[in-house]
């Protein structure tokens, strides 16, 4: 997750909830989320918050609850998250398929396997 995105998203929550003047232990315990996480979303802490699936709904809910609408904060936090192609040169890309190993390799490892398991099963 984006610590500056999610700095930016907890300051706004943080402002509304100060506007409101509500304290992290009232959001705490109307949202029913650690404490911890609340002050962790409006610092931009992202080591605490270690999966962006649960801190994209704690921050969908935290903003249901200060009467925002989270579909902007949500966004931005999606698309902070899109993986990147790394450049090289001019046209070298990185897709990550040159990682993967060549059919030869995957085709001559099954036959492998399933001569092995012919003959372990039937030796016996």
């Amino acid at each position: 997750m984006n610590k500056e995105i999610l700095l930016s998203v907890g300051s706004h929550l943080k402002e509304r909830r100060k506007e409101k003047g509500l304290s992290i232990d009232s959001i705490s315990t109307a949202l029913k989320i650690r404490k911890s996480y609340i002050a962790a979303i409006e610092s931009g802490n992202t080591k605490i918050l270690k999966f962006d699936a649960y801190t994209i709904g704690y921050i969908k809910h935290y903003c249901i609850l200060m009467g925002l609408d989270p579909s902007g904060y949500i966004e931005a936090i999606k698309d902070s998250n899109s993986p990147k192609i790394c450049k090289l040169g001019s046209d070298n890309l990185i897709t990550g398929k040159e990682f993967l190993p060549s059919p030869f390799i995957l085709y001559s490892s099954a036959i492998v396997l399933v001569a092995l398991y012919i003959i372990i099963e039937f030796a016996a």
